[in-house]
């Protein structure tokens, strides 16, 4: 086997489901291997690299090969093709023809995606890599280079795991003997406008080279829109008494994305929707959220505490001291006086 492996893996949850994709699925014409114009793996702008029946050459394409109408353009070489494996329904496709190092490795460089992304309003791309192979002992990394130098500087490489047998992804009712399939994500910080992806010859095994195969089946590159810092401005709210009639709160978020209020204790001060209604005595924190979405990071939360008095009156009494009867032209004394309540006392003398 002579193999694939690819890229770090990032968690697609990550990527907006409508973002721009390309894909290029290696097909020959000895079996029907073509996926354009249908779906697989949630992708339905796949390209062939050759339809069924095309006597054009399937392992390598000198000339730049336009990946739809992205205007990203893919060039590539290897030994041959290979066909292994299920091919039931759409989603085996991309895993059906590989590229076959034949023992001299792979090669495949992708132009034009800083255009690409820019034309989408977008910053960065993820590339996913799809490998087949009809032997079971392993895939061969996939450096991603920059540039369209088999030599240029290594962005990343990855290890392709196999994630099942010939009948992976779904539909196959019986495995494949011998034949393994897996796909791996790289990275979604891509920016450079052409890489080349480059997989190492398979060592061989005593004299013959060609007795492993397996390489790459096709690959999906998913443009990416790095999400934005934003805050939340969210207005005081002032002491209240219960009945007091309800207030508006004041809340805003720098991405223009809409403020949610919510009440650590609705029963003290209830919020629907912006409205702020006063319902016991008592104090509360008030907490504007924005979780954010594919273009603006979660904003930090902003927190406000309402104290909301009761309006009923208590009886309060107030503890004294005598000052005595002090002498005219002494030192002035210190009068000592309290409120039940804690609030603070005022003096006054009747003359």
């Amino acid at each position: 086997m002579k193999i694939l492996a690819l890229l770090s893996s990032l968690a697609l949850s990550q990527i907006s489901a409508a973002a721009p994709n390309l894909g290029l699925n290696f097909s020959n014409s000895t079996v029907s291997t073509t996926v354009a114009g249908g779906t697989a793996d949630g992708f339905n702008g796949w390209t062939d690299s050759r339809p069924n029946g095309s006597t054009t050459t399937a392992h390598s394409q000198s000339s730049p090969l336009a990946l739809g109408t992205s205007g990203v353009t893919a060039t590539w070489s290897a030994s041959s093709t290979w066909s292994a494996g299920d091919n039931l329904n759409k989603e085996h496709t991309p895993y059906r023809v590989y590229l076959d190092d034949g023992g001299s490795g792979v090669r495949v460089t992708i132009q034009g995606l800083a255009a690409w992304l820019g034309a989408n309003g977008m910053d960065t791309y993820q590339i996913r890599c799809y490998a087949s192979s009809d032997n079971a002992t392993g895939f061969q990394p996939v450096s991603i280079r920059s540039g369209t130098s088999s030599s240029g500087t290594v962005l990343h490489t990855m290890t392709q795991p196999i994630l099942g047998n010939g009948s992976f992804p779904t539909g196959g009712t019986v495995p494949v003997s011998g034949v393994t399939r897996g796909y791996v994500d790289s990275p979604n910080t891509l920016t450079d406008d052409a890489i080349t992806l480059t997989i190492p010859p398979r060592p061989p095994i005593g004299n013959v080279n060609r007795n492993v195969r397996g390489s790459l089946a096709a690959f999906k590159i998913t443009a990416i829109k790095t999400p934005v810092a934003q805050s939340i401005t969210f207005a005081a709210v002032a002491p209240a008494t219960v009945g007091d009639a309800p207030v508006t709160l004041s809340a805003s978020a720098s991405s223009g994305l809409p403020v949610t209020i919510t009440s650590s204790n609705p029963a003290i001060a209830s919020v629907s929707g912006m409205t702020l209604s006063f319902n016991a005595a008592g104090t509360v924190t008030l907490t504007a959220r924005q979780p954010g979405n594919s273009d603006f990071l979660p904003a930090p939360e902003v927190q406000r505490s309402l104290r909301v008095y009761s309006g009923i009156k208590v009886p309060q009494t107030i503890a004294f001291s005598d000052p005595g009867d002090p002498v005219h032209g002494v030192a002035p004394i210190t009068l000592t006086a309290s409120a039940s309540s804690g609030l603070p006392l005022v003096f006054s003398s009747s003359n």
